[in-house]
């Protein structure tokens, strides 16, 4: 059987008995993926019919789980009349597939007669692709969808509709378990003013109230082979309340680059869902447009009749109004200019020099123009004087007077006068009779001993403590030997009596002394 190509038989099937036809020898093959479909029609009351299809390899199929391979997909939202035409999909890839002869059946209904037609279809591509896509043949032999704009999957099965910024999408309460929309893209120039997108879902449904399973909205972002699912998935917002509104915002840094696509799951398919869907895009201005024009959905302002800029603030008519500059050095305004041979004022691109003013860290140039520089003076800042003081040195301190300019901005010291530094003592000495000018203490002189002890001094008191220690020790010895002082005595006098914290160190050192 060539590709592509359908083989049909009609058969009927009398009451409580199963019939099974024979797939065509193209189904023996791995490389084929088939496709077993079949309808009926009952006759007599619909509601007692019953009709299943089912396939399996090597022998005709049964009805018991344990006699078939393949049947249709459950549909948890399936209705009487979908019953009556169903399909089996199955190729290389489907687990449980084996190579050899496939056999496809037809359990009948016991209660009433029917006629039915079986189909059994082949493709080079997952199912023909749909009818959505094109089959696209790789060199290593497999074989692929390349699915059409707004499809996707590898049977390009499912469909994504397409999102209008700003129109609502309302679904009536039905059966599904996923559906897919995408949304619309962002022209990179809308980009550059503040736009961001708001993707706001709700639902209702009359599902049981101790049903805890909640509806989700889910976006992924990526290319158009995308498939947002529960385990995939960019942002995910669960849908706890009925007919209350949820929302996820998407900021112009995350709209560049790439598609966005959008799906509402139902977990509760076998309960009918219905929701709320919408793509809102919110541009935001330049100063509200002041007051004289429209913001669109781009970002930009549509002025009103006589007024123009991008801001809407200049008066065609010649009622100018100064614009406000502000840079990371200074902050001025651009008072309007009016042509000398007449017509509409307009806003200079030069800052007014009256208005201009240096921010923190900056200082005007000394020509009054409208430029700063960083200033380099640093108030209180010290430099070493080359100046001595006696046990000590004389630093000078940095005076700010506003004599520094563009050329010449450094600090100003004056080492004439060692009253006016700062004064750091030696090792030993401490600064005495100092006194406080603006945030840095100046003057005084370095006398001894006032900030600690010299190094003779330190030397000398160890001296003395280990001398008094070694003549302590060798009188006790000495009245110890001549019997004059036992170890017990010593013990009860230099020792807590009855502390066991004592008796066990005069212990301890009896075991090490050999006392």
């Amino acid at each position: 059987m060539p590709a592509d190509s359908w083989r049909t038989d009609s058969c009927t099937c009398n009451p409580a008995v199963h019939t099974s036809c024979l797939l065509p020898p193209s189904c023996h093959h791995s490389s084929a993926c088939h496709c077993a479909r079949a309808s009926s029609w009952l006759q007599g009351n619909k509601d007692y019919g019953a009709f299943r299809l089912f396939a399996k390899q090597g022998q005709p199929p049964g009805w018991h789980y344990s006699q078939y391979d393949f049947r249709p997909a459950y549909q948890y939202y399936q209705t009487a009349d979908d019953e009556q035409d169903q399909e089996i999909k199955f190729d290389v890839e489907s687990a449980g597939f084996q190579t050899g002869t496939w056999y496809a059946g037809v359990e009948g209904s016991e209660h009433s007669d029917c006629t039915y037609t079986i189909s059994i279809n082949k493709f080079d591509c997952p199912l023909n692709c749909s009818s959505r896509g094109t089959c696209m043949h790789m060199t290593n032999g497999s074989r692929s969808c390349d699915c059409d704009q707004g499809f996707f999957g590898r049977e390009c099965e499912n469909e994504a509709r397409a999102l209008e910024y700003n129109k609502p999408v309302a679904r009536q309460e039905s059966f599904f378990e996923y559906d897919y929309y995408s949304l619309p893209q962002v022209a990179a120039s809308e980009l550059k003013n503040t736009v961001e997108v708001k993707v706001q879902a709700s639902f209702n449904s009359s599902i049981p109230t101790y049903w805890t399973s909640r509806p989700e909205l889910l976006l992924l972002k990526g290319d158009k082979t995308i498939e947002p699912t529960t385990a995939n998935y960019t942002f995910k917002h669960i849908l706890e309340v009925q007919n209350s509104v949820y929302e996820i915002d998407l900021c112009p840094s995350q709209l560049k680059g790439g598609m966005w696509r959008v799906a509402i799951y139902n977990p509760m398919r076998m309960y009918q869902v219905g929701y709320n869907l919408t793509a809102l895009k919110i541009a935001h201005c330049l100063n509200e447009c002041s007051g004289h024009g429209q913001c669109d959905d781009t970002g930009t302002c549509l002025c009103d009749a006589n007024w123009a800029g991008g801001d809407c603030s200049v008066n065609k008519d010649g009622d100018c109004q100064a614009l406000w500059h502000e840079t990371a050095q200074y902050s001025c305004l651009q008072e309007c200019v009016c042509p000398s041979g007449g017509g509409p004022c307009t806003p200079s691109t030069h800052c007014s020099t009256t208005s201009f003013a240096c921010k923190h860290g900056y200082k005007r140039f000394s020509d009054n123009s409208a430029r700063c520089y960083p200033v380099g003076c640093q108030e209180g800042a010290l430099q070493d004087s080359q100046q001595h003081v006696g046990n000590g040195r004389a630093y000078a301190v940095c005076s700010c007077d506003g004599s520094e300019s563009e050329t010449s901005n450094k600090c100003g010291f004056s080492t004439e006068d060692v009253t006016k530094m700062a004064v750091a003592c030696d090792e030993g000495y401490a600064v005495k009779g100092a006194r406080k000018v603006g945030n840095t203490t100046v003057g005084g002189t370095c006398v001894r001993g006032a900030g600690g002890t010299s190094g003779l001094g330190v030397f000398i008191w160890i001296l003395c403590s280990v001398l008094f220690a070694l003549t302590t020790a060798g009188a006790l010895l000495w009245l110890q030997q001549a019997g004059y002082l036992t170890w017990e005595h010593i013990r009860n006098r230099f020792f807590r009596k009855n502390s066991a914290l004592d008796e066990g160190l005069y212990h301890e050192l009896s075991m090490d002394t050999g006392f």
